[in-house]
C-alpha cells in the first residue's frame, strides 16, 4: 500500500473492528503465530504490513496517550469518512492542485487530515501526474477509494429494506435534502452554512435533552396537537351522541314492534284455540312452543335488566371520572398559571439594570433578592400542585380500572344475551313453520289472524336487524371516542412534560443569576474569557458556561479567540468582503452571522480536537461549524434553536418573524471594531434600526 490514505481507506474498505484491530496487535507484539500459520491465515489485514497496522493504529490515538480506546477508533472511523466525503464533494472536473490547495488551506485545522495526506488525495485522483484532476480521473478515483458502486448497492437496499418497514408500519417517510457527492459506508453529509435559516432538524421527541428555546418550540406545536387532538374528541363524541340517538330510537321502535307481535300474538292465541278446524295436536304443539318462547323471554328480560344495571353503574364510574377529569383541569390551569408567574418573575429578574451607581447597584441586588425568594415560593406552590394533580389522575386511573372491570362484565352479559336471541329466533323459526300447517285447515277469521301476527313478526324481526345494526354503528362510534380521548391524554401528558422541563429550566436559569445580575460564571474560566461570556446574549452566556463545564468534567480546555464573539455589522461585512475576496466566492455567512445576535464564538482547542469540543459543544446545544455542508470552520460554534423556532412558527408572517428575531436577538453597536479590540459596550440596534440599514435576518 503506497500511502497513509490507500492505507486507512482499505481499513475502513473492509470493516475491521476495534477487536480485529486490538487481536492483531497483540499478535505483532507476541509474534504468536508461527509462519506457517501466518502464510494459512485468509485475513483482511493480508495486503497490510506490521508497519502499516502500526501507522494506522497510531492515527487512531486522538488523544496523544498512547492507547487506542474503543470511543477514538469509532470517532476516528465516522469522522475520517466524513472528511473523504467532503473532499470529494469539493473536487471539480480539471481541478488543479493549486485550486484543491487554495480550498483545503483553511479545511485542514479541522480534518483528520495533515497536509500530507491532502497531497496523497490528490495525487491518487491524478493518475497521469499532470497536475490536474480530469473526469475520468475523477469517476476513477471514486470508484477506487470512496467505493461508489458497493455504497450505492448498500444505500438501494437500505432504502428497500426502509420502504418495507415503512409500508409495514403504514408510515409516511421524512424526505432529506443535502449531502456530498459520494459516500463512503452510506454516509451522507448534510447541513448548513452557517447562515440563520429556518431548516427544521428531525428526530424523536426526547425532552429531556431539549434546550429551553427548544423546548418552546416543541410546546407551541403540542399545543396545536393537542387542540387538533381535542378537535378529533370533539367530533367523535358528537359522532356517538348521534349514533346513541338513533340506537335509541331504534330501539323505542323495537319495544313497539314487540309489543305489537305480543298483542296479536294473544289474539291468536286465542282464534286457535277456538277453531275447531285445527287438530288437537296442532294447538298442543303451539302451545308448548308459546311456552318455551315464553321462558326464553323471561331469560332475556332478566339479562337486559343486569345489563341496564351495569350500564347503569358504568355510567356512574364515567360521572366520576368526569368529575376527576374536571379536577384535573382545574388543577392544569393553577399549574399553568403558576408557570406563567415563574416565568414572568424570572424574566423581572434577567431584566434587572444594575444602574449607574452604587446606591441603584446595591438596589438592584435587594430587587434580584426579592425576585429569587419569590421564584422559590411559586416554585414550592408548583410542586405542591404538580402532586396534587398526580394524586387526582391516580384516583382517576383507579376509577378507569373499575369502569373496565364493569366494562367486562357488561360484555358477558352482552354475549349472553345475544345467545338467548338466537335461540329465540330458532323457536320463532320453529312457531312459523308450524303456523303455516295451521293456516292450512284453519277457517278464514283463523287465517286473517294469523295473517296480521305474521306481518307483526315480520316487522319485529326487521326492527331487530335494524336495532343489531344501529348498534354495531354506536360500538364503533364508542371505539372511535375512546381512541380519541387516548389520543389526546397522550398529548396532554406530553404537553404537560414539556411545560414542566420548561419550569425546571426556568427556575434553573435563575439560580444562575448572580445577585449582582449576570451569569455566575465559575472561577476555572479565566478573567479575558469571562469578560467575552458575559458580553454574549444572556441565552449563549448560561449555555458557554455549560461548555465550559462539562470541557473541564472531560479534560478538555479552550479558550476564545480576541473578536470572535459578538461583532459589530461594519466589522461583519470587513470579514465577508476580505474572506470573499481571499476564496474567490462569497462567504456564505455573509451578514447574517450568530455572531451578530451574540449568539456565536469562536474558540481554540488546548491540546485536544476541534472535533472532540464539538461533542461538548453540541451536547449543551451548541451547532458546530464543522458540521456545516461545504465551508467549514471547526473553530466556530452557535446557538441557533431559538432563531430557527421562530422562523418556524406558522402563526407569524415572514415580517413579524424578522422583526420578532431582531428585538429579541438584536445586534450589538459598538462591542466590537476593527480597529480597537477591546470590548467597549453592550449598546443594541433596534430592529427599526436595523430595517433601515438594510440587514434582514
Amino acid at each position: 500500500m503506497e500511502n497513509i490514505f490507500a492505507k486507512i481507506q482499505y481499513f475502513i474498505a473492509n470493516k475491521i473492528s476495534y477487536s480485529d484491530l486490538i487481536k492483531k496487535i497483540e499478535e505483532l507484539e507476541t509474534n504468536e503465530n508461527s509462519d506457517e500459520e501466518k502464510s494459512q491465515e485468509s485475513s483482511v489485514f493480508n495486503n497490510l504490513s506490521k508497519d502499516d497496522i502500526l501507522e494506522i493504529y497510531n492515527k487512531f490515538d486522538i488523544d496523544g496517550d498512547g492507547k487506542v480506546e474503543e470511543s477514538e477508533f469509532s470517532a476516528y472511523q465516522e469522522n475520517y469518512l466524513k472528511d473523504v466525503n467532503n473532499i470529494f464533494g469539493y473536487m471539480t472536473e480539471n481541478m488543479s492542485k493549486e485550486d484543491f490547495d487554495k480550498i483545503f488551506d483553511k479545511y485542514q485545522s479541522l480534518s483528520n487530515f495533515d497536509t500530507e495526506m491532502i497531497d496523497q488525495i490528490f495525487d491518487c485522483a491524478d493518475t497521469d501526474s499532470d497536475g490536474k484532476i480530469t473526469d475520468d480521473e475523477l469517476n476513477e478515483f471514486e470508484k477506487k477509494f470512496i467505493g461508489l458502486e458497493e455504497a450505492e448497492e448498500i444505500e438501494e437496499a437500505e432504502e428497500i429494506e426502509e420502504a418495507e418497514e415503512i409500508e409495514e408500519a403504514e408510515e409516511t417517510p421524512v424526505s432529506t435534502t443535502g449531502g456530498s457527492r459520494g459516500s463512503v459506508g452510506g454516509y451522507s453529509g448534510a447541513g448548513n452554512n452557517g447562515s440563520i435559516d429556518s431548516s427544521n432538524d428531525s428526530g424523536t421527541k426526547d425532552y429531556s435533552e431539549m434546550s429551553l428555546d427548544e423546548l418552546e418550540s416543541a410546546k407551541s406545536t403540542a399545543e396545536g396537537e393537542l387542540n387538533t387532538a381535542q378537535s378529533d374528541l370533539d367530533a367523535a363524541q358528537q359522532e356517538e351522541a348521534t349514533a346513541q340517538s338513533a340506537y335509541d330510537l331504534a330501539e323505542g321502535d323495537f319495544e313497539n314492534k314487540y309489543n305489537s307481535m305480543q298483542e296479536l300474538n294473544q289474539q291468536m292465541q286465542e282464534a286457535i284455540a277456538e277453531d275447531e278446524n285445527i287438530t288437537q295436536e296442532q294447538k298442543e304443539a303451539l302451545s308448548s312452543i308459546e311456552e318455551n318462547l315464553n321462558i326464553n323471554q323471561e331469560a332475556i328480560n332478566t339479562t337486559k335488566n343486569s345489563i341496564s344495571e351495569k350500564e347503569t353503574e358504568i355510567s356512574g364510574k364515567e360521572t366520576e371520572i368526569s368529575g376527576k377529569e374536571t379536577e384535573i383541569s382545574g388543577k392544569e390551569s393553577e399549574i399553568s398559571a403558576k408557570q406563567a408567574t415563574i416565568s414572568e418573575l424570572y424574566s423581572q429578574l434577567k431584566n434587572v439594570s444594575s444602574g449607574s451607581t452604587e446606591e441603584e447597584r446595591q438596589a438592584a441586588i435587594q430587587k434580584r433578592q426579592e425576585l429569587k425568594s419569590q421564584i422559590a415560593s411559586a416554585e414550592e406552590e408548583l410542586q405542591t400542585l404538580e402532586s396534587q394533580k398526580t394524586q387526582l389522575k391516580e384516583e382517576k386511573s383507579n376509577l378507569e380500572i373499575e369502569k373496565q372491570a364493569l366494562e367486562a362484565e357488561l360484555s358477558e352479559l352482552e354475549t349472553q344475551k345475544s345467545q338467548l336471541e338466537s335461540e329465540q329466533t330458532e323457536i320463532l323459526n320453529q312457531k312459523t313453520d308450524l303456523l303455516a300447517e295451521i293456516s292450512k285447515n284453519a277457517s278464514e277469521s283463523t287465517k286473517a289472524v294469523i295473517e296480521q301476527y305474521q306481518q307483526a313478526q315480520n316487522d319485529y324481526e326487521t326492527a331487530k336487524t335494524e336495532l343489531k345494526t344501529v348498534k354495531e354503528t354506536l360500538s364503533e362510534a364508542k371505539e372511535k371516542t375512546t381512541e380519541a380521548e387516548s389520543a389526546y391524554e397522550t398529548k396532554k401528558a406530553e404537553l404537560d412534560e414539556i411545560n414542566s422541563l420548561i419550569a425546571a429550566k426556568q427556575a434553573e436559569k435563575a439560580s444562575k443569576i448572580s445577585d449582582e445580575g449576570s451569569v455566575e460564571i465559575p472561577d476555572f474560566i479565566s478573567d479575558s474569557d469571562k469578560i467575552k461570556i458575559q458580553q454574549l446574549h444572556p441565552e449563549m452566556q448560561e449555555v458557554m458556561v455549560e461548555f465550559f463545564e462539562k470541557a473541564k468534567e472531560a479534560g478538555l480546555e479552550f479558550t476564545l479567540e480576541c473578536g470572535g464573539q459578538v461583532r459589530t455589522l461594519s466589522y461583519q461585512e470587513e470579514l465577508h468582503n476580505s474572506n470573499s475576496s481571499r476564496y474567490g466566492t462569497p462567504n456564505p455567512y455573509g451578514t447574517s452571522s450568530f455572531h451578530l445576535l451574540g449568539l456565536a464564538v469562536d474558540i481554540t482547542p488546548k491540546g485536544c480536537s476541534y472535533e472532540q469540543l464539538a461533542t461538548i459543544g453540541k451536547s449543551v446545544g451548541l451547532s458546530w461549524g464543522g458540521d456545516w455542508q461545504g465551508y467549514k470552520e471547526g473553530w466556530h460554534f452557535q446557538l441557533d434553536s431559538g432563531v430557527k423556532a421562530l422562523l418556524n412558527d406558522s402563526s407569524l408572517s415572514d415580517s413579524q418573524k424578522e422583526e420578532e428575531i431582531a428585538e429579541r436577538y438584536p445586534c450589538i453597536k459598538t462591542l466590537y471594531t476593527s480597529e480597537n479590540s477591546s470590548y467597549e459596550s453592550t449598546d443594541f440596534y433596534t430592529a427599526k434600526e436595523l430595517a433601515s440599514l438594510g440587514y434582514s435576518v
